[in-house]
C-alpha cells in the first residue's frame, strides 16, 4: 500500500499508515461537496436563462458590496449579455472556419499542439511512474523514494511560483519556448544516462544521480 512520509514510520502492522493520507486527501473535496450548494448561480447562466434581475442581484452583492447604482455592475451586465448574444450568433459557425484564414490556421495549430505537448511533457511519467523510474536507477528504498517525491513536489511548487512571477517580465511566449527546449534537453540527457546506466548493469551511482537531477530539471 502507498504511504506518505509522515505516516511511513507508524510501522507495518497498522493500516493507518495509508488510511490517514487517504482520509486527508478526501477531506477538502468533501467540504467542497457539502458547501457547493450554498454558492449562488453564475450570473452568466442566469442571464442566459433570461433571469436578468437575479443575475444583477448576484453581481451587486459580490462585486459591488451591495451598491445598486454601481457602474461596474452595469458594465458587467452589458458585457455578459453581449457575449451571450455573440455566442448565439456564432452558434452555427462551421469548424471549417479554422482553415479559411492564416490567423485561424495558426490558432488551430496552437489548439492542437499545446495540449498535446502538455500531455507529452512528462507530468504523467513523474506522477505515476516515479517509483519505477527510481527503481531503474538503483534507488529502491521506500524511505529514499518518499523523500525524493516530497522534495520534488516542494521543488515544483517553488518553480511554479518563480515562473509565474516572471510572466509579466519575460512574457508568456519566451517562457513557453524556454520551458519546451529545457524539457526536451532534460529528457534527452535523462534517456542517455538511463541507457548507459543499464548497459553498465547499474554499477555507476553517478549515472543514477544524473537521472535524478534531470527529473528535477
Amino acid at each position: 500500500m502507498p504511504h506518505s512520509y509522515g505516516t511511513y514510520f507508524m510501522g507495518q502492522n497498522t493500516t493507518w499508515a495509508w488510511r490517514i493520507p487517504s482520509l486527508l486527501q478526501g477531506f477538502l473535496p468533501l467540504v467542497q461537496v457539502i458547501f457547493v450548494f450554498l454558492l449562488p448561480e453564475s450570473p452568466r447562466w442566469l442571464i442566459f436563462k433570461g433571469r436578468h434581475e437575479a443575475a444583477r442581484r448576484v453581481l451587486v452583492k459580490y462585486h459591488a458590496g451591495g451598491d445598486e447604482t454601481s457602474a461596474l455592475v452595469d458594465f458587467e451586465m452589458r458585457e455578459i449579455t453581449e457575449q451571450i448574444e455573440l455566442d448565439k450568433a456564432n452558434a452555427g459557425t462551421s469548424y471549417l472556419e479554422f482553415l479559411k484564414t492564416p490567423g485561424n490556421r495558426h490558432r488551430l495549430f496552437l489548439t492542437l499542439v499545446v495540449p498535446t505537448m502538455m500531455q507529452l511533457s512528462g507530468n504523467g511519467l513523474v506522477s505515476y511512474y516515479l517509483h519505477l523510474v527510481l527503481n531503474s536507477i538503483g534507488m529502491t528504498s521506500s524511505v529514499q523514494q518518499l523523500r525524493i517525491n516530497g522534495g520534488l513536489m516542494i521543488f515544483n511548487w517553488g518553480t511554479a511560483l518563480a515562473s509565474a512571477s516572471l510572466v509579466e517580465i519575460a512574457g508568456r511566449r519566451k517562457l513557453f519556448l524556454f520551458s519546451m527546449v529545457g524539457m526536451l534537453t532534460s529528457y534527452v540527457i535523462w534517456t542517455i544516462l538511463s541507457a548507459i546506466n543499464e548497459q553498465r548493469n547499474f554499477s555507476d551511482p553517478s549515472l543514477g544521480s544524473g537521472v535524478l537531477t534531470m527529473i528535477f530539471l
